[in-house]
């Protein structure tokens, strides 16, 4: 079945969501696993020695012995000037998240049995145009044609129009507490789209939350959390017996954290006028704590941590197309269209006054006024008129002969005065243009660039990159030929001729 798919990265933990295509429209959103059966996968790459790279959960065990071949949150590194080091390489950001991107989107694939019509994936909402485009390149170069970028706070606000629409004209606020970050933004609905007219990054001890649980492996401390979130309190399996964590000391232990995020969150509602605000809506993944969203008095998504790839799957969603107005036909091209009144039978209208006048020579009364004419004005052409016998006319007036001289001479006003042409305008010839000077070469010249610094290509692990769909397993296991160097080079600002100093 033809479908979109939405992929929120993120900078710790990333989702993937579809909207499928029916004979009646695009069905409701919907949370696709990507690594493992799990709703969520986390945004991690590792590089081997030998070239291969792994993704999600394997990543992280593959790390556990070479963590110096582990990227974490590539996200937040696209667009910087020095690239990412993993096991002594060094590989652009942005190449790391198309990877990624990439990934998901053969997973899903083989999940739903083809490709999806149209991408849309996730940025950070303080994101210019140079991270973008740099993103857009590397989706593009990694396989996707036309990537849709959406700011995830945005994305997240679609989500919320979906089901509960925001008016024309009203402002929206989001706030997404991820693992690492705090997003808020303030967003005004317009005919089509959202508006993103005020957003701000917040740095947040959100992965910290974890830690509080102990020395448990990081996986049981986020699953804990999120038990947390439903159950008032979870079972541990220990060599000493179980241990038993309960929300409230849970909660106890995080509200610091947790007043910090809904303080800004309140302050973030000051700046819109009551009149003009629609509403707020929490998500992301520290959205699930139950003590936050009491803090915060905000309404969350059934799944607030999935919230961004929903709405990026409702944006990728072709624009319904508009209703045509139907053209009025032409009066008589239907048979149905009669005339209002039916036509008289004694003339062609349908008005019976509306007849024509018979045809007759008997002159008409005389014209009131007709006495005072010249006797110029008779029936007789004056001399050097054309002959010409007028149509008698049933009124009586006769219409007098006089040829086109006659009338202009009678009348002066219809003579047309002559007036000369003005003069052409000659235009000035253009001032000489003069050389330029020629500059002394001289020997403080600056010195030549360095050579870029060699940033090793990434093969992504997917089929798109290492081999073709339909390729044998054994040259798959082959490594594949590495594509030529298109990295960009880090600038330093001695580096910049434009600032050297002078």
């Amino acid at each position: 079945m033809p479908y979109v798919l939405g992929i929120d990265v993120g900078r710790s933990r990333g989702v993937a969501a579809v909207c499928r295509r029916t004979p009646h429209g695009h069905t409701p959103p919907e949370v696709v696993p990507v690594d493992g059966g799990a709703p969520w996968f986390p945004a991690v790459l590792f590089v081997g020695g030998d070239g291969d790279v792994v993704l999600g959960r394997a990543a992280l065990r593959r790390a556990a012995a070479e963590p110096d071949r582990l990227a974490r949150n590539p996200l937040d590194r696209v667009g910087d000037d020095a690239a990412v080091l993993l096991g002594g390489e060094l590989y652009p950001a942005e190449t790391l998240v198309a990877a990624i991107a990439a990934w998901v989107v053969d997973s899903v694939a083989a999940v739903e049995g083809a490709d999806p019509d149209r991408v849309a994936v996730t940025h950070p909402p303080d994101w210019g145009p140079h991270r973008r485009r740099l993103l857009r390149e590397a989706v593009v170069e990694a396989g996707l044609p036309n990537p849709l970028l959406i700011p995830t706070v945005t994305a997240a606000a679609e989500a919320r129009h979906d089901h509960t629409p925001v008016p024309t004209g009203a402002a929206l606020v989001v706030a997404l507490a991820g693992g690492s970050a705090l997003e808020t933004a303030v967003l005004h609905r317009t005919p089509g789209a959202f508006e993103l007219t005020a957003h701000a990054t917040h740095p947040h001890p959100g992965d910290a939350l974890d830690d509080l649980l102990g020395d448990l492996p990081p996986e049981t401390r986020t699953a804990t959390k999120e038990r947390l979130s439903t159950s008032a309190e979870v079972h541990l399996p220990h060599p000493d017996g179980d241990v038993r964590v309960t929300r409230q000391a849970f909660e106890e232990l995080a509200r610091p954290a947790l007043a910090a995020i809904a303080a800004t969150i309140r302050a973030t509602l000051t700046t819109v006028p009551p009149d003009a605000l629609a509403g707020a809506l929490l998500a992301g993944g520290t959205a699930n704590v139950p003590l936050l969203r009491t803090l915060t008095a905000c309404p969350t998504e059934d799944n607030p941590a999935a919230t961004p790839a929903l709405g990026a799957a409702l944006a990728a969603r072709p624009l319904p197309h508009a209703p045509t107005r139907p053209r009025r036909p032409f009066p008589g091209s239907d048979p149905r269209l009669h005339p209002a009144t039916p036509a008289h039978p004694d003339g062609p209208g349908s008005d019976p006054r509306l007849k024509p006048l018979p045809a007759t020579n008997t002159p008409g009364p005389p014209i009131p006024g007709s006495h005072l004419l010249p006797s110029s004005l008779g029936t007789d052409p004056p001399p050097g008129a054309t002959p010409h016998t007028p149509a008698q006319r049933p009124d009586g007036l006769v219409v007098p002969h006089r040829a086109l001289p006659d009338h202009l001479a009678a009348d002066p006003l219809l003579l047309t005065p002559h007036v000369p042409a003005p003069p052409p305008r000659v235009q000035p010839p253009p001032p000489p243009v003069p050389d330029p000077p020629v500059l002394p070469t001289t020997l403080d010249e600056p010195p030549p660039p360095r050579p870029p610094v060699e940033i090793s290509p990434l093969v992504p692990p997917v089929s798109r990159f290492a081999r073709k769909r339909d390729a044998p397993p054994e040259q798959a296991a082959r490594k594949p030929a590495a594509r030529p160097n298109t990295a960009r080079k880090p600038r330093t600002k001695s580096e910049d001729p434009a600032e050297e100093p002078r």
